[in-house]
């Protein structure tokens, strides 16, 4: 009887294993399931085929009927192909079947001010801020639609916020939009600035600070920029087209030209780079002859 009672806790253990390996399996292939969802949304959104990316992001839809990201996917393709009826139709759907997630009431709001239906958008976003007060992704539609509206200040204390709570770019981008249009020029320098101190590699806070720096004429400091971002990320086609064509515009064309090459070199199919290399190609015309 002894013996018999010995073995409990081999076959308690021998359970416990079983069940730890049932969820190691279901696990994985809940991650394998999701990095393929993920990778189908990525080449979805790459490739030109609209037509087969909406069939392939339909399907992804049916396969994870709850996944935001991708039913965002698909409803962004059917915009694109001028569907905008249908895109809010499966959005007032996906929120009817899924009200708890917060992503369904954040993909509501977004398509509706996408359709114009601005008032409503913000009606979705108040309604979400009782079940979930303070989340960031709210804050950042509530800016946005602060700043549809005109009401820059009430946008620019919500962006503050959120940078305060290191949401990640769009703070500051919008941030310097709004500041801008209000004239706050000296302003909108200063958010660049304490972007560039919190995220000095990012190459999404280099770019803003080029794209500043030259629309205010500051072409050594927007010149500057895109260097370093060439340097840290190489792969970065806007760092040569653009201040290429900024070069051009102020006569350093010979700058230009290298910068323009260089491009050529690492972005040989790139569409903008073989327009831009055009530009300073030397012409195959020749004179034609003196009859």
């Amino acid at each position: 009887m002894f013996e018999e009672f010995s073995l409990i806790p081999y076959l308690a253990a021998g359970i416990c294993v079983i069940i730890w390996i049932g969820v190691v399996y279901l696990s994985f292939r809940w991650v394998r399931g999701r990095n393929r969802l993920d990778e189908q949304v990525r080449v979805g959104n790459r490739i030109r085929d609209l037509g087969w990316s909406e069939a392939r992001m339909r399907e992804l839809t049916e396969q994870f009927p709850r996944n935001g990201t991708a039913m965002r996917a698909y409803l962004d393709l059917l915009v694109k192909r001028g569907a905008q009826d249908e895109a809010l139709a499966r959005a007032r759907d996906f929120i009817a079947r899924n009200r708890g997630e917060l992503s369904a009431h954040l993909l509501l709001a977004d398509m509706l001010a996408r359709a114009g239906e601005r008032a409503e958008s913000e009606r979705v976003i108040a309604r979400a801020g009782w079940r979930w007060p303070g989340h960031s992704e709210l804050l950042l539609r509530r800016a946005r639609a602060a700043a549809r509206r005109g009401d820059h200040a009430a946008a620019l204390r919500l962006h503050a916020r959120l940078r305060r709570r290191g949401f990640g770019p769009q703070p500051y981008l919008a941030a310097i939009t709004s500041l801008e249009a209000l004239g706050r020029i000296d302003a909108a320098a200063g958010v660049i600035a304490e972007g560039l101190r919190k995220h000095p590699d990012a190459s999404w806070m280099l770019t803003a600070q080029a794209r500043f720096a030259a629309r205010h004429g500051r072409l050594a400091e927007a010149l500057a920029a895109w260097e370093r971002l060439r340097q840290l990320q190489p792969g970065q086609v806007d760092a040569y087209v653009e201040p290429a064509g900024l070069l051009a515009a102020n006569g350093r064309e010979a700058e230009a030209r290298a910068i323009a090459a260089e491009a050529r070199e690492i972005f040989r199919a790139d569409d903008r780079v073989i327009k831009l290399w055009k530009r300073f190609e030397p012409s195959t015309d020749q004179p034609a002859a003196a009859t």
